[in-house]
């Protein structure tokens, strides 16, 4: 049953029935990563239960926390190290096993990777998710080194 609405008003549909009004923009949402973050690593796993329940388009777009020519972070680094701390028990809820890795790579190279295969598979949000995802997992679980094009 419809909400009464104001005298000149259009009513509102009953609860619990689907939103059927249009989004103001056909923009996609845009979620920024980096595959060495474990941060980026549960947002992407978050991401993929939504992309894969709703038809829902999401702009992945690759950040490399810290680019050439700056050198990539020491994995003793206090301020990563402190970041780590944090982020494993939010890890390890998600239902990974996190395992302190012994590099901070540059990601570049399979940020690239990323886009090639994007790029193979237009319109794929949930494959392009999953291939994020499994990417940062390796890194977060088996400390695989993603600046090697050889790993990759």
């Amino acid at each position: 049953m419809p909400i009464k609405a104001p005298k000149g008003m259009r009513a509102l549909p009953p609860l619990g029935v689907a939103n059927t009004f249009r989004p103001m923009s056909d923009r996609a949402a845009t979620l920024y990563f980096d595959l060495i973050d474990p941060g980026s690593l549960v947002m992407l796993r978050r991401a993929a239960t939504v992309v894969s329940s709703r038809d829902l388009v999401l702009d992945l777009a690759p950040f490399e926390v810290r680019p050439p020519p700056e050198p990539p972070l020491e994995a003793a680094h206090p301020a990563w190290r402190a970041y780590w701390s944090e982020m494993h028990p939010i890890l390890e809820a998600e239902g990974f096993t996190p395992r302190t890795p012994s590099r901070v790579p540059w990601t570049r190279k399979a940020h690239e990777l990323l886009e090639h295969a994007a790029r193979l598979s237009p319109g794929d949000t949930a494959g392009s998710v999953r291939r994020a995802e499994a990417l940062a997992q390796a890194f977060v679980e088996h400390d695989i080194d993603l600046a090697r094009i050889d790993t990759l």
